[in-house]
């Protein structure tokens, strides 16, 4: 058999065993109706959403808008912190971050991080 052949017959094995070894879930009924969470609730700035990322452990919503009053390309974005009832329970400012259509929340601390030190590390000034 050709390597180019034989490559693909094993990725095609490979792919057909790996989907064989996943463990089935719960499907869900797409003509059942959906109700609207957080539809409406407030957030700390007065832009339009750009992103949002679930943090299940510790129950809260972050929301990702680009700061009012800085330019579009500024890269400003305000991130809302919400509890899974829509209530805000606390923000805060990104300078210069880009935009924030797609950002992750990790459950690790319950505590917000200052910007400073993620730009100090980015690139490696000694801020201490």
């Amino acid at each position: 058999m050709r390597p180019f052949l034989q490559t693909i017959v094993l990725l095609a094995s490979s792919v057909s065993l790996a989907w064989a070894a996943l463990p089935s879930s719960s499907q869900f009924d797409l003509s059942a109706p959906s109700y609207d969470l957080f539809r409406s609730k407030p957030l700390a700035d007065a832009t339009v959403q750009q992103g949002f990322s679930f943090d299940n452990v510790n129950h809260r919503l972050f929301v990702a808008q680009r700061r009012d009053g800085s330019s579009e390309t500024a890269g400003d974005l305000c991130i809302t912190q919400l509890d899974f009832h829509g209530n805000i329970v606390g923000s805060m400012d990104l300078i210069g971050f880009g935009h924030g259509v797609s950002f992750a929340a990790q459950p690790v601390v319950c505590q917000w991080q200052n910007s400073v030190a993620y730009r100090c590390l980015a690139r490696e000034i000694h801020c201490c």
